[in-house]
């Protein structure tokens, strides 16, 4: 699994950041979050809305920029 996270623009014309976890084999997007703040709560909740989509397997591997 792949997570990482990028600034974006949003209607509202402010800054939020994007959130996700993507399958490393597949390269399908399997959870993705749009916050306000780029903190280490919100990688995790990515990480738990990515692990109920897997159905608990856990990945062999995650890789990340280093957040969390």
């Amino acid at each position: 699994m792949h997570a990482d996270e990028m600034k974006i623009k949003t209607k509202q014309e402010d800054w939020s950041w994007l959130q996700y976890g993507m399958d490393s084999e597949i390269r399908y997007t399997i959870a993705n979050l749009i916050t306000k703040h780029r903190e280490e709560d919100d990688a995790r909740k990515v990480f738990s809305i990515a692990k109920t989509h897997i159905r608990g397997a856990k990945p062999k591997l995650v890789i990340t920029d280093g957040l969390v």
